[in-house]
């Protein structure tokens, strides 16, 4: 969610500090289509796939998300999984405007 926010959205919501310790990461999301992709971060062996949801104003109001074992193989973003949570989001903020 934090990629779809501005660098002053992001910094106001969870901190200078904290924001410019995953700038880079938010970067590499907004380059992949605003898909995230993680590994283990959640618990060992839990993978998840994610892209945010803005309405008409550009406000992120929520995510479409999918988590779990076994994800890995999907961890790309050109992976069918993860084109598909990016497809749903987009049409979720289509139906928002």
């Amino acid at each position: 969610m934090l990629a779809r926010m501005s660098a002053d959205e992001g910094c106001a919501r969870i901190g200078e500090e904290r924001y410019a310790a995953v700038e880079a990461r938010l970067e590499c999301v907004r380059k992949s289509g605003s898909v995230a992709l993680v590994r283990d971060s959640l618990g060992p062996g839990v993978s998840a796939i994610a892209a945010a949801v803005s309405d008409r104003s550009g406000t992120v109001v929520g995510a479409v998300n999918i988590s779990g074992l076994r994800l890995e193989q999907h961890l790309d973003p050109a992976s069918d999984v993860a084109r598909e949570v990016g497809r749903t989001a987009t049409s979720i903020m289509g139906a928002l405007q």
